[in-house]
């Protein structure tokens, strides 16, 4: 195992998981919450800070292979990305609302964007 590819991979999950906090990236708060009940926002931000570059480093290392340290580099920032495609930062949710009033149907649509929590 190259391990100066696997810290450059984990300095870019570190550095994604810091502009995540722009994102309003949820992480994994929500299993920390269920896990460990009872503590403070802090506590949960601060855990969370410390697991997802971690998390991201093993997946984004493993799954990805990097064989040079720019590829590494874009592995550990790309998990920021992964996790916002799976949705785990704001879900957006459509409402079809169908209308029927004197023969005609009228079809609307609603988007609304909500934080999962």
């Amino acid at each position: 195992m190259d391990y100066l590819l696997l810290t450059i991979t984990f300095a870019g999950a570190l550095i994604s998981e810091m502009l995540s906090i722009y994102a309003d990236m949820i992480g994994c708060k929500t299993f920390l919450k269920k896990l460990l009940p009872g503590k403070s926002e802090r506590f949960y931000f601060i855990l969370d800070a410390l697991l997802m570059p971690f998390i991201g480093t093993a997946l984004a290392f493993f799954i990805m292979e990097p064989e040079s340290m720019k590829t590494a580099f874009c592995a550990g920032l790309t998990w920021c990305g992964t996790l916002q495609t799976l949705g785990l930062t704001l879900k957006s949710e459509t409402t079809t609302t169908i209308k029927e009033s004197g023969g005609k149907t009228t079809v609307s649509s609603t988007t609304k964007t909500t934080k999962k929590v």
